[in-house]
């Protein structure tokens, strides 16, 4: 069976004293159909996070995979550019567009992002 390249959009969760933060990836996968690249791509998912470790902190970050999302056929061109992955949303919130953009891409700060870092990396 050929097989092609998907864009896989994974939702990974990492909790820590408390909060949750939420972590988008998007993969790029080998596989013969929609359904093979998304669990490809969660298997690989599943097998790279690191279940729990230590921040700086001293407090301990969980790590689950929390949703396949998305999956995307990707073009191949062999070109300088290609598209890896797509995908189309609507507001179906009372949100103006403004603040509709804004929640959805609201992305963690650098000191938001030191409570995921790890004790031993820490400098």
């Amino acid at each position: 069976m050929k097989q092609l390249l998907y864009g896989v959009k994974l939702m990974y969760r990492y909790m820590v004293g408390g909060e949750v933060y939420y972590e988008e990836s998007v993969l790029r996968v080998r596989a013969s159909s929609f359904d093979d690249a998304m669990e490809k791509a969660e298997e690989y998912a599943d097998s790279l996070i690191d279940r729990n470790h230590i921040n700086p902190f001293g407090l301990e970050v969980r790590e689950s995979v929390c949703d396949v999302m998305d999956c995307f056929l990707m073009q191949e061109s062999g070109g300088e550019i290609e598209e890896v992955y797509s995908a189309f949303h609507r507001n179906r919130t009372d949100l103006s567009e403004n603040e509709y953009i804004e929640m959805m891409f609201d992305e963690c700060s650098e000191e938001e992002l030191q409570s995921l870092r790890y004790w031993e990396f820490n400098d």
